[in-house]
């Protein structure tokens, strides 16, 4: 028998299936995140080409390019820092997400003004760069079409890119969770605070 001065810690292996690391109790936080933040850079990407095809002020269909490449730049190091362990490569998408949240947000605001102040000069300067001093009755109602479609995209693009936050951020997490289990020096920290606590009782 082992004296007093001894402990046995038992060694817990890490629970990679536990329901806590599920999204939406069946598939894997980092399944779940691949797929959601793949699909946010298609949509960004669908986004940037609609801009340009529609030709849409300059401006826009630039800045529409630029988010849509900062999306696949912070995606592809997430994915990388996801198969390498590498929890900080989740930074730059997680403050992307932030950033990318805000600024749907305000898009969505500034297309419904341009709906409510639909003929005043820099919205139709916007939504038709190249007009005269007047547009047609058509181009009116083409604006506040396109107004609303773009309401609609930049509210799909909300909602998936809080998704992917919160994912990416719980894979983040699940990250960390694994590379403290893996640190022998933490578990066994870990283990014997709980023993203390028993011995109180």
């Amino acid at each position: 028998m082992p004296n007093s001065s001894e402990r046995i810690i038992e060694v817990i292996p890490f629970c990679y299936n536990d329901p806590k690391y599920k999204c939406l109790k069946k598939v894997h936080i980092k399944v779940a995140t691949y797929i959601i933040t793949t699909l946010l850079c298609i949509l960004f990407v669908i986004g940037a080409v609609g801009a340009w095809a529609t030709q849409t002020h300059i401006i826009l269909s630039i800045g529409a390019s630029v988010v849509a490449g900062v999306c696949i730049l912070t995606t592809g190091l997430l994915i990388f820092g996801s198969k390498k362990e590498k929890q900080l490569l989740f930074l730059p998408y997680l403050g992307f997400g932030v950033v990318g949240v805000g600024g749907l947000v305000a898009l969505a605001v500034v297309c419904v003004l341009s709906i409510v102040y639909a003929d005043s000069e820099p919205v139709r300067n916007v939504f038709y760069p190249n007009h005269t001093t007047t547009i047609t009755k058509e181009q009116h109602t083409g604006l506040i079409t396109n107004a609303a479609i773009l309401i609609a995209i930049s509210l799909v693009l909300l909602f998936v890119t809080i998704w992917a936050l919160i994912l990416s951020f719980r894979t983040y997490k699940f990250m960390g969770d694994i590379l403290f289990a893996r640190r022998p020096a933490n578990l066994l920290k870990r283990e014997e605070e709980q023993f203390k606590k028993k011995e109180k009782f």
